[in-house]
């Protein structure tokens, strides 16, 4: 039994670190470049198509959920902008990422290969995946999507 109450002990203690890691990572995005969650699905305010106002609606509303640390929230409003811009790469990362936090690890994988299928070139979504092979034991996947986060960013120190 002690050798149970330490692994989940020790997977407890890693989902902490990369919940405050993501959160460093987040905070220096907003300071370097901008708003993580600004408008990156191609509309502005004033676009025509409805449904592609109401995908940016949501996905900033899931965002400031996200942020709140209401995950539950966030992804009732992630699943919405998802079917309204199905090939909306940012949105599968997020709610992959609220998956996560949320303990369902097999669907934060599934949205992070579909993100890395939409975008193959997105660095964080490789982290994330390789993050949730960690908690899972697959150390060598872990490893490749950590080496293709450096490869694609680096730049990067934190990479």
């Amino acid at each position: 039994m002690e050798r149970n109450e330490s692994r989940i002990n020790e997977r407890t203690f890693v989902t902490m670190m990369l919940k405050t890691c993501r959160f460093a990572l987040l905070t220096l995005a907003t300071l370097v470049v901008g708003n993580y969650m600004a408008p990156v699905i191609g509309a502005t305010q004033s676009s025509a198509n409805p449904a592609i106002q109401d995908a940016e609606s949501h996905y900033q509303q899931a965002g400031r959920y996200h942020d709140a640390g209401d995950c539950v929230r966030g992804l009732v409003e992630f699943n919405e902008t998802i079917r309204l811009k199905p090939d909306f790469a940012e949105a599968y990362y997020w709610r992959g990422v609220c998956y996560i936090d949320t303990g369902a690890l097999e669907s934060a994988l599934v949205d992070f290969n579909r993100a890395i299928d939409l975008q193959p070139d997105m660095a964080n979504a490789y982290t994330e995946r390789g993050n949730v092979y960690n908690l899972q034991g697959d150390h060598e996947r872990a490893i490749a999507d950590h080496n293709e986060n450096i490869q694609l960013q680096p730049q990067n120190e934190i990479a």
